[in-house]
């Protein structure tokens, strides 16, 4: 028989409904939805036919706001910076200083032009 999941008392279940109905971030939305579900004693395999969404990634929601409340939930790639930049801020300097100038025929930057000519 598939385990209960604890939900840890950062809010009640009257306030995990109501910032589901409040909240206007759909996956901040689907985070409160699940965790107010397993806050009233649903299984994990009740949520997962009620959100749609797997086992496993109920149980990473649930562990996230059991970890750091309300704050944990909805959508956390909002906060990241991405990549690194491949060109330092130097070179993408200098690459829009070329880019905008003329191409060395006169024309457009529609291709690889020869800088050298």
């Amino acid at each position: 028989m598939p385990k209960y999941v604890s939900i840890a008392p950062h809010l009640s279940v009257d306030d995990l409904e109501y910032r589901y109905r409040k909240a206007s971030d759909p996956v901040e939305r689907s985070h409160f939805q699940i965790v107010g579900l397993l806050a009233q004693g649903k299984r994990v395999g009740e949520v997962s036919l009620v959100t749609g969404y797997c086992a496993n990634w109920i149980r990473q929601v649930a562990r996230r706001y059991n970890r750091e409340g309300a704050q944990g939930l909805g959508d956390q790639r909002h906060h990241n910076p991405g990549a690194t930049p491949f060109l330092s801020l130097d070179q993408q300097k200098r690459l829009r200083d070329k880019l905008e100038q003329a191409a060395p025929d006169g024309g457009l930057w529609t291709g690889p032009k020869s800088l050298s000519g």
